[in-house]
């Protein structure tokens, strides 16, 4: 959505110091006429009269409406603008998070405060991608979201999976160890050996969870 102006962005912050920040930030995306207000109010008003490209979403805000009735708003009249949230606290709903970032197709998440290079790369990033993401799932990292297609979800499955048995048969090894270290062994060779026989038996889920990463990495 480009004119002579350059892309159009709506930013919304109300933050003083950090609206000034994120302002300078996103001037240099994309040539890009940044559009600012503090409150969820102004803000739809905002966007549409803009009709921007990308919208940088403050998810808690001050006043009557936050980021997110802002953002159900926003998607009332316009399915394609890209948004991207930013927050110091990215829990939004409980464990309902995943689902509202995939029912509303946020583009990506910011977490404050956030490195200007790495705010930069990921604003520009999503204004380059012609994607709208709505067929995208959602995963929470410590920095904030990203999306995966739905193949590398189906991995993303398995591998969860071959964990789980990993994770049950040495807890299992340890609760026996813990309960009586007789039901182990009697003599630290005995211990060193039942506790190998039960990592020899996670190998083959260990070999497949590679296998399947390795799949990951291949996915464009």
């Amino acid at each position: 959505m480009a004119d002579e102006h350059g892309i159009k962005i709506v930013l919304v912050e109300d933050d003083p110091d950090l609206q000034m920040f994120a302002k300078t930030l996103l001037s240099k995306c994309h040539d890009a006429q940044v559009f600012v207000t503090d409150n969820g109010v102004d803000a739809v008003k905002l966007v549409k009269e803009v009709k921007p490209a990308l919208i940088v979403q403050d998810l808690w805000l001050k006043g009557s409406m936050n980021g997110w009735e802002c953002i159900r708003q926003y998607r009332s009249f316009n399915t394609d603008v890209k948004i991207i949230i930013t927050s110091f606290d990215m829990r939004t709903d409980g464990p309902n998070d995943i689902q509202l970032l995939v029912n509303h197709s946020i583009t990506a998440t910011i977490r404050k405060p956030y490195n200007p290079q790495t705010f930069r790369d990921k604003v520009n990033k999503v204004l380059s991608e012609s994607n709208s993401y709505s067929e995208y799932t959602a995963y929470a990292l410590d920095e904030g979201f990203v999306k995966v297609s739905p193949e590398a979800e189906s991995i993303i499955h398995t591998i969860r999976g071959l964990l789980s048995v990993v994770r049950n048969r040495c807890e299992n090894y340890w609760l026996d160890y813990s309960a009586d270290p007789r039901l182990i062994g009697n003599s630290p060779e005995e211990i060193t050996k039942k506790a190998l026989i039960s990592l020899k038996e996670c190998s083959t889920e260990i070999d497949s969870i590679v296998a399947e990463l390795d799949k990951i990495k291949f996915l464009e």
